[in-house]
């Protein structure tokens, strides 16, 4: 450790400020400049105008430790920015890193390039603020490996089965819904488990994770990750960079012992070939419609059809859109429904322990129910639609949409407008998700029916809630899974997306008994839907031989050549040919040909 005094004496508004260089202890490096930052007694202050540090080190390093003990601050973090470059360039925008430091405790940070850098450059924030601080040390970190930088974010066990779940995202919607129930299930199980996540938007979920102590990585934002390790790519090409990062993730959660991944939705399922190359046993859960592969745009990407060692649909019609949409599958297709995990609670489901004033309604209102992501897809379009023409047949129904719009405000905008226009606003009850698992099963259970209007959907995980708590169910045929579940009167479908069919068939089931529901057939139905079989058949297959192998790329040599060849080797060469030979073989058990 050196501790590092400045050559100079270094002066901000006449003051000087050479005690600040001697709490900053650089390990085989020098501190070239400090700017806007003020020392007196205890206290720092880092001045509105780039209060910065710059930092160049005797060697090229890839990975530094920043420790930087804080005492007491008013700010609840501290924003830090990272410019890293090599002794010809410049700082700029191109090569930072943001972070944050939480105040009020030692914050040590470990900053990996995949590259050698010479120099860095700490921008602290722009914001009038004063902080205590004991020390700031910098230490090499040259000798850690840079592909297991991210170990960190995750859980592991020597004597447990290590799972990782890929989810989307983590908005409280069906999908993610399904992949956290499935999480907790295989923990429950006494099974390792690690959730990566796609797109880190939409957090609704972190906190149940959380709860669970089980890990997420986001693979979208390394900042966002539970270790202070942090990953930094000095590559410009974002595509690389992104490439980097992930092959990171991977190789941390390999060294650990993870084998086995459980990709939920096509979105997840795009990530096969890279684990694949790690030699991980793919699970990819499609539950996307050949419509929404489509706006997805990826329609055309043969990843999930090509490295996926098992893939999961939840009902024949999706496995018909894909094999329409992917002419090459290499895995095992299998159908097998989710099931239900919001399980019925007897004794809970009184309405009057809830506060329904708080949804604008009253303990004695009738209402029909719908939920989901409140946008196009799920149709909340055409549930204010139907809703509207049913009010002009029942006005005292009420209607209750729960989930909320993300970020889209322009559909939310024109929505209101909707409901506003046609004096709706007393009786359409668009709420957020329920997180309250009580509230949300009582709610749902008095319903007088739950309208399933989505453009596609696959299985609803919604609809078989709505079933087991013995609530009818209307929704559009031909609309994905519906046809399935709603079969044999199990439920009641109306020409796809008429409004007005929904409206006076909805109206008919209530009030003339025009419809019968065989709630024998929905007993029973139900009863195949365990979610607990369904992790269990995961656990299963997770625990198969894999089907697809990824190898080097092979020069098929033409046997007539080889034979030739033989006749002039002498006998070890010829014994190292056979060897070849051998491999060669023992490669096409695995390989189909034309690869």
């Amino acid at each position: 450790m050196i501790y590092l005094f400045l050559k100079q004496k270094i002066y901000f508004d006449d003051r000087e400020n050479i005690m600040i260089g001697e709490k900053i202890q650089i390990d085989d490096g020098n501190l070239i400049l400090i700017n806007n930052i003020l020392e007196f007694e205890d206290t720092w202050t880092f001045e509105n105008g780039d209060p910065f540090m710059h930092i160049q080190f005797n060697e090229p390093i890839i990975a530094f430790k920043i420790s930087i003990a804080l005492k007491k601050t008013l700010n609840k973090e501290l924003h830090v920015a990272v410019y890293y470059k090599n002794k010809d360039e410049v700082f700029s925008e191109e090569k930072c890193y943001h972070y944050n430091i939480f105040l009020n405790k030692l914050s040590i940070d470990d900053i990996f390039f995949s590259e050698p850098i010479d120099e860095v450059r700490f921008d602290f924030t722009d914001e009038n603020i004063s902080i205590q601080i004991d020390n700031i040390s910098v230490l090499n970190l040259t000798k850690t490996p840079f592909k297991n930088v991210l170990i960190d974010n995750f859980n592991y066990s020597h004597s447990k089965d290590n799972i990782l779940v890929i989810s989307h995202d983590l908005s409280h919607s069906g999908a993610p819904i399904l992949a956290y129930n499935i999480a907790k299930k295989l923990q429950k199980n006494n099974m390792n488990v690690s959730l990566l996540v796609c797109n880190s938007s939409a957090n609704q979920m972190l906190e149940k994770y959380n709860e669970l102590d089980i890990p997420v990585v986001f693979l979208d934002d390394k900042s966002k990750n539970l270790s202070r390790r942090h990953f930094v790519s000095v590559k410009a090409d974002d595509e690389k960079i992104q490439e980097d990062y992930l092959t990171s993730i991977i190789s941390s959660a390999y060294q650990l012992g993870y084998r086995k991944i459980i990709a939920n939705t096509v979105i997840s399922g795009m990530y096969a070939k890279q684990f694949k190359q790690f030699d991980f046993l793919v699970i990819t859960l499609v539950h996307e419609m050949k419509v929404a592969i489509q706006l997805l745009g990826l329609d055309t990407n043969e990843t999930i059809a090509k490295y996926s060692d098992f893939i999961i649909f939840p009902d024949n019609v999706l496995l018909r859109d894909f094999k329409e949409l992917f002419k090459h599958i290499e895995g095992e297709t299998i159908v097998r429904p989710q099931g239900i995990y919001l399980k019925k609670t007897i004794g809970q489901l009184d309405k009057s322990e809830i506060n329904l004033k708080a949804y604008g309604l009253e303990g004695s209102d009738r209402y029909i129910m719908g939920s989901g992501i409140a946008n196009l897809c799920k149709g909340i379009d055409l549930f204010i639609s139907a809703a509207t023409i049913l009010h002009q047949l029942d006005n005292t129904l009420h209607f209750i949409w729960t989930g909320d719009f993300a970020s889209n405000n322009e559909l939310k905008k024109w929505l209101c407008q909707q409901i506003e226009g046609a004096s709706m606003q007393n009786k359409i009850h668009i709420i957020p998700f329920i997180k309250n698992q009580k509230v949300y099963q009582t709610i749902l259970s008095n319903a007088k029916a739950f309208w399933l209007t989505s453009r596609g959907d696959s299985f609803p995980s919604v609809v078989l809630e709505a079933m087991n708590f013995n609530i009818p169910v209307i929704g559009f045929k031909d609309s994905g899974g519906i046809n399935t579940i709603a079969d044999n009167n199990r439920g009641i479908l109306v020409e796809n997306f008429n409004v007005n069919a929904l409206a006076v068939e909805t109206y008919a089931f209530l009030n003339e008994n025009k419809y019968e529901i065989d709630q024998t057939s929905i007993k029973a139905f139900i009863q195949q839907l365990d979610f607990d079989q369904y992790v269990y058949f995961l656990c299963d297959l997770l625990n198969r031989q894999k089907i697809i192998k990824l190898y080097e790329p092979i020069h098929i040599i033409d046997k007539k050549y080889i034979d030739l060849l033989e006749k002039n080797l002498t006998k070890l060469k010829q014994k190292e040919l056979a060897c070849k030979k051998s491999k060669f073989k023992n490669l096409f058990k695995y390989t189909k040909k034309g690869e």
